[in-house]
């Protein structure tokens, strides 16, 4: 729980943190993402906690501190999903998680990660490292989208995806494949350059946010 709670936390002080130290650990504190994903640590943890008092009172203290977040915050992460270290969570509202994911995965607001709506039970999606779920795309049912992924805003990923490519549009297509091994990634928890990610050091978007790496059409 703490090494990946540690590896999410950093990437929000990386990206999203700047001034003081002081100043920074009171930005950390209150970001809706990072709370968000404590909560979530937390649920996680007390779900294995097999002390029959202490168990139920941290499984009775999560279900309150998680309906908080989705009420104040508009993220929901389910506590049996199973996200990798370095989760990035930028901004807030309609963000939906549930499922399992790699390391360094990056969830824009509005993005979802969801099972099928059909009352058939079909899973949950699954994802590799280092993949980017960009504003409002929606990645549902139970597929597997590889490593070093990026989806655009908006897409709608039903199928799955191999590794090092970017999709965009409903559904979703590719738009750019990557070689194995591509080495212009952005580190884990980083957003891609162009997908609409804070610039370093927090603040507004990098320049030419909105639009696909690859230059292809906006999702």
């Amino acid at each position: 729980m703490f090494e990946a709670l540690r590896a999410d936390l950093k990437c929000f002080w990386d990206n999203e943190c700047y001034g003081s130290p002081v100043q920074r650990a009171l930005q950390l504190a209150l970001n809706q993402g990072a709370v968000a994903l404590a909560v979530y640590r937390f649920g996680h943890a007390a779900r294995e906690v097999d002390v029959p008092v202490v168990g139920q009172a941290a499984r009775v203290a999560y279900l309150f501190a998680h309906k908080a977040v989705q009420v104040l915050t508009g993220i929901n992460i389910h506590a049996e999903s199973e996200l990798g270290p370095g989760t990035y969570i930028h901004g807030f509202g309609d963000i939906h998680v549930v499922g399992r994911t790699g390391r360094g995965c990056t969830f824009i607001q509005g993005a979802q990660l969801i099972s099928a709506s059909d009352g058939k039970g079909r899973g949950w999606p699954e994802l590799g490292d280092n993949v980017y779920v960009g504003a409002g795309a929606k990645v549902i049912g139970p597929v597997k989208v590889g490593s070093n992924v990026v989806i655009g805003a908006n897409a709608v990923v039903t199928r799955s995806l191999p590794d090092n490519v970017t999709v965009a549009a409903m559904p979703a297509r590719i738009v750019k494949q990557e070689e194995a091994g591509v080495g212009d990634r952005p580190p884990a928890g980083a957003p891609p350059q162009g997908t609409g990610g804070p610039a370093p050091g927090g603040g507004a978007p990098a320049p030419g946010a909105g639009q696909p790496p690859g230059g292809g059409q906006a999702a």
